[in-house]
Formats: structure tokens, sequence, C-alpha cells
């Protein structure tokens, strides 16, 4: 059987209010007649935690989809970003061979750094492939094989349908969580209605709330002086690439605790595949919110570290391990 702390139901996490329904939809027929339940909340309770399971499975979903077509885009686009790179140097050395390279290398729009995002990739590959036409067609020999413009444009095709793709993805999963969301808040309505119902028929310290997925008054636990209300440390801390077309942010997340009002992070460099590097003694965010989005000193081939505790107030909890992510190279 489920051990509940509380009935703040309104700051349930996903798995107290998982908890509560589901001893609500097992046990709602025990009392139903006895607190004169109405029946349509009674309907619901029939099915509160079934529904409940339902929607968290599905956000999860939606996640875990979003984040593999993330992954397959992010793919694409270091192997389309990469040959067009090889591509290019062949490109390069052919117009050096010949006089006035500047001109040729203006004209394909290849002179300075590699683009580093998708738009700007694939904007300079199409320019490429629209100057190989006209240098093929006046006989210039300052071109590259019609078969590498070929490649390259299909790289680029696949990598924005990807893109496209993955967009999709995280719109659906916005989508999914604003429903649990909505439910999280109806069910609380209805929550607070039963609850209020059977304290005033049993009193606030009934043994029999425990069925419904409710605490009685002398059993509601709080915080000691030297307790926090929380783990004690922060769990689901992960980091992901969030923007899609500069690849320059990293998204800093972590479960919200009851009460926290911020997290502190530190966050570190290292080669890829070697040392984790110490935890700095500086905070880089102090009572950051949520999510964060870290950019600072962004360094592609790099992998990015990060530690995480919760604040509330003057008090925090102890460092979660820390998390790492790569970033892909320039």
């Amino acid at each position: 059987m489920p051990v509940l702390k509380n009935n703040n139901y309104i700051d349930d996490d996903d798995a107290t209010r998982g908890d509560r329904l589901l001893l609500m939809q097992t046990n709602i027929d025990l009392h139903a007649v006895e607190l004169s339940i109405p029946v349509v909340l009674v309907n619901w309770a029939h099915t509160c935690s079934d529904g409940w399971v339902d929607v968290c499975a599905g956000a999860e979903m939606e996640s875990g989809q979003r984040d593999e077509a993330y992954q397959e885009y992010q793919k694409k686009f270091r192997e389309c970003r990469a040959y067009y790179q090889d591509v290019k140097d062949l490109l390069m050395a052919i117009i050096h061979d010949f006089e006035n390279p500047d001109e040729a290398e203006e004209a394909y729009g290849i002179r300075g750094r590699t683009p580093r995002s998708r738009h700007a990739l694939g904007a300079a590959i199409e320019q490429w492939a629209d100057q190989h036409a006209v240098f093929s067609g006046e006989g210039d020999p300052r071109v590259v094989p019609l078969a590498l413009i070929t490649n390259m444009s299909s790289l680029a095709t696949e990598m924005n349908s990807l893109w496209t793709q993955a967009s999709i993805e995280d719109r659906e999963t916005s989508a999914a969580y604003r429903i649990k969301e909505e439910l999280f808040s109806e069910d609380t309505d209805r929550l607070r209605v039963i609850y209020n119902i059977a304290k005033l028929i049993w009193g606030d310290d009934d043994e029999k709330l425990k069925d419904l997925g409710f605490v009685p008054s002398s059993e509601v636990w709080t915080p000691g002086d030297d307790e926090v209300e929380w783990d004690d440390v922060p769990t689901g801390v992960n980091l992901r690439i969030i923007d899609l077309i500069t690849n320059q942010f990293i998204s800093i997340d972590a479960d919200k605790y009851k009460g926290n009002t911020g997290f502190d992070v530190r966050v570190a460099w290292g080669e890829t595949g070697g040392n984790i590097p110490k935890m700095p003694k500086d905070d880089t965010f102090t009572n950051a919110p949520f999510a964060i989005a870290y950019m600072d000193d962004y360094k592609p081939g790099m992998t990015f570290y990060a530690w995480v505790r919760a604040r509330k107030d003057d008090e925090v909890t102890d460092w979660a391990d820390v998390v790492s992510l790569d970033i892909p190279s320039a």
C-alpha cells in the first residue's frame, strides 16, 4: 500500500499523484454511499488511476520519440557538414590551381568557416550547386564531379527532412505534456471535492481517509529542523541540445521538488572520452530556474559536464551525480 506523507495534492509529483489516484480508484466503492459522493465523481474515480497512467505513459513515449528524432537529425547534420567540408577541401585545391581563386571562392560561397547551423549549411549547399551549374555550363574547369554535388544536395535534403520530423515530434511532446497538465489540474479539483466531503463526514483524522488517498491529520508528515522536504539529491537531471537551428544551447533539467526555489548548477568542459573533470568550486548558476539554457563558451567536439543540487531558500540538498553530454564537432 502506498505511503503518502500529506494532503498537499495540489503539488503532487507524478509518482505521488499516481499513488493517490490508485488508492482512490481501488477503494471508492467502499465509501461512496456512506459519503454520498456524487455519481459523476464516483464514475471518475473508477478510472482515475488508469487515466493518469495513460497520460503519463503517453507523455514519456512522445518525449522518447522526440529525443530519438533529434538524435537522428543531429547525426545527419554532422554527416552532411563533414561531407561538405571534404568536398570543399577538394574544390579549394582545384580552384587554387588557377588564377583569381578568391573570385571563385566568393562565387561558390565557400570562403571562411564551414557553416555551423542547419539553415546556413543548407543555403551554402544550394549556392554551391547553383554556381556549379553556371561554371559547368561555361566549360569552366573549376568544378568538382557532379556526383559529389548530387550527394551533398541529397544529404541536405535528408538533414532538413529529419529536422522537420524532430520539430513535429517536439510539438507533439509539448501537446502530450499539456494534456497531462490539464488532467492533473482537473483531477486536483475532483480530489479537493472528495477530500472536503470526507472531512466533513468523518473528520480530518479518520483512518478511512487513507483508503481514498489522503492522510489523517495526526499522520501528516512535516520536515524536522534538520530535514528538507525532498530527497537527498535531485533526480531526473539531464542534458540535451535544444536549439535545432544554431546547435549552441544546452538544456539542464531536473525534477522539481515541493517548495524548492531553484537549483545550484556547476559546469565544466572536458575532452570527450577523457577523465571527468573535478567539480568547480563556484556555482555557474545560483538559484537557477527549473530548466535553464546554457551556451557560454560552447565547445564543439568536447564533453559538457554539469553538477546540480536543489535549493529551498538557504537550504540545499547534496549534489547529484555528475551528468555529461558529448557536443558534436564543428
